[in-house]
C-alpha cells in the first residue's frame, strides 16, 4: 500500500478486526458533525464497503503508536477514470494533519493503479464532505480540489399516517415477487437515472452489493406499470437503526409530469408507516433537472444535511497535451 510520513500518526492498511473501530469513528465523527442526521455506522457495513475494493492497498488508518485510530479513508473505482475517496478524522485528533496525511496516500495510490493500467484516458479524483465543514473544505481547495456539486439528504418524520397516493390514470403498483422482479427494478432505476449528473452504471449484481444485500429488504421494492409497460420503480430498506431510506425512486422520461414520482413517494411513506417507521430519509442531487428535490420538500421532506462533492483532475486528456490545471 501507498504510505507517506508523520511525525506522529502511522499509516496502515485496515484489517477485517479494524471494522467496528472504523465504524466507531464514523459515528463520532456524526455525532459531531451534524448530529441531526446521525447514521448507526456497524462494522457489517464496513464490511460490506471493503467488499468492493482491495482492503490491502485501498484503505488506510492513521494510528498513534498505541493504536489509537485518528483517520480512515477508502478508495475505490468502478473504472480507470473516476477515483473516490470516503475519508473521515475523528474529532479528537483533527488540526494535526491526518486530513492531508490521507489525501496524499490516497491520491499517490490512484496514480500507481493509473500507470498500471497503461492508458491515456482522463480520470479524476473525487471527494465528499460536509459542506458544513469549512476547515475540510478548505483543505480540499488547497490540495486543488473543485467543488462540482451539493447533495442533500432530506428527512420527514412523521407524527400521524401520510396521505395516500394519488396514483396517476392508468397506473398500477405492485410488490416486487421474485429475482426476475428486482432485476427489472435495477434495470428501470438504471434508465431512468442515466441522464442524472455523475450517474455511474452499475450492473444488478455490483448495485445488490454495494448497496449492503444484508439490509435490504425486497419486501420495499415496488414496480409501477402504465397498463402492461412498466413506468417507474420504487426501492427502499429498512435500515439497521429503525429508520426508513429511498435508495431510488425512478420514472421513465416519458411518464414524468403526471405526478408518478410524489405517488411513488407516498406509496413509500406508506409501507414504512405500515411497519412502525416514522422516520424517512433520501439523497438527492441539489440541482437535479428533475426536480426531484421540489417533489420531496412538497411531500413534507426537509433538508438535514448537505454534502459538498469536490474533483481534481489527476489525469488530464491526453488532447491538452500533458498540461494538469489542478496538480
Amino acid at each position: 500500500m501507498t504510505t507517506t510520513s508523520h511525525p506522529t500518526y502511522t499509516l496502515r492498511a485496515a484489517t477485517e478486526a479494524d471494522a467496528e473501530a472504523c465504524a466507531a469513528l464514523i459515528r463520532a465523527c456524526d455525532a459531531v458533525d451534524c448530529p441531526g442526521d446521525v447514521t448507526r455506522w456497524t462494522a457489517d457495513d464496513i464490511l460490506a464497503d471493503w467488499a468492493w475494493l482491495n482492503r490491502e492497498t485501498d484503505t488506510w488508518l492513521a494510528v498513534t503508536s498505541s493504536g489509537e485510530i485518528g483517520g480512515y479513508a477508502t478508495l475505490t473505482s468502478h473504472d480507470a477514470q473516476q477515483y473516490i475517496t470516503d475519508g473521515y478524522v475523528h474529532p479528537r485528533h483533527r488540526g494535526r494533519g491526518i486530513g492531508a496525511l490521507l489525501i496524499h496516500a490516497t491520491e499517490a495510490r490512484a496514480r500507481e493503479h493509473l500507470a498500471a493500467q497503461g492508458t491515456d484516458q482522463p480520470a479524476t479524483m473525487e471527494n465528499n464532505v460536509l459542506a458544513s465543514l469549512p476547515d475540510a473544505c478548505a483543505l480540499l481547495e488547497r490540495h486543488g480540489y473543485a467543488r462540482t456539486r451539493i447533495f442533500w439528504r432530506m428527512r420527514i418524520d412523521m407524527a400521524e399516517p401520510p396521505p395516500a397516493p394519488e396514483w396517476p390514470t392508468g397506473i398500477s403498483v405492485r410488490q416486487c415477487q421474485d429475482e426476475a422482479d428486482l432485476r427489472r427494478a435495477h434495470d428501470v432505476t438504471e434508465i431512468a437515472f442515466a441522464d442524472h449528473w455523475g450517474h455511474t452504471p452499475l450492473s444488478y449484481d455490483e448495485w445488490y452489493q454495494s448497496a449492503n444485500h444484508k439490509v435490504l429488504d425486497p419486501a420495499l421494492w415496488f414496480l409501477a406499470y402504465a397498463g402492461e409497460d412498466i413506468a417507474g420503480a420504487l426501492i427502499c430498506q429498512q435500515r439497521e437503526e429503525g429508520t426508513g431510506w429511498v435508495r431510488r425512486l425512478a420514472v421513465l422520461r416519458d411518464q414524468r409530469g403526471r405526478g408518478l414520482g410524489s405517488a411513488l413517494l407516498r406509496h413509500a411513506f406508506g409501507a414504512f408507516w405500515q411497519r412502525g417507521i416514522t422516520s424517512v430519509g433520501l439523497g438527492v442531487d441539489s440541482d437535479s433537472l428533475t426536480g426531484a428535490q421540489r417533489i420531496y420538500e412538497r411531500a413534507g421532506m426537509r433538508v438535514v444535511s448537505a454534502i459538498a462533492r469536490y474533483e481534481k483532475i489527476i489525469r488530464p486528456p491526453s488532447d491538452l497535451g500533458g498540461f494538469q490545471p489542478y496538480l
